[in-house]
């Protein structure tokens, strides 16, 4: 498994993130959209354990326009 050889992950760890990636119940986007509302609960939890805007605009972090360009040339 590459991710275990090249991230150096215990291989039980490396199946499970497997798992969790691609698995029966994928975690990961498969049309590649990014999860705008998880953005946003990642920010308020980040501002729940380390201080800030817990309403911060995620524009203020993150500039999707390259990501737009890219979603704009696939098929």
């Amino acid at each position: 498994m590459i991710a275990r050889v090249v991230l150096k992950l215990d291989e039980e760890i490396a199946a499970k993130a497997l798992d969790i990636a691609v698995g029966e119940k994928p975690k990961l986007a498969r049309d590649a959209r990014f999860d705008m509302d998880g953005f946003k609960n990642t920010l308020r939890l980040r501002a729940e354990l380390v201080g800030g805007d817990a309403n911060a605009a995620p524009a203020k972090y993150l500039d999707l326009s390259y990501y737009e360009r890219a979603l704009a040339g696939m098929p």
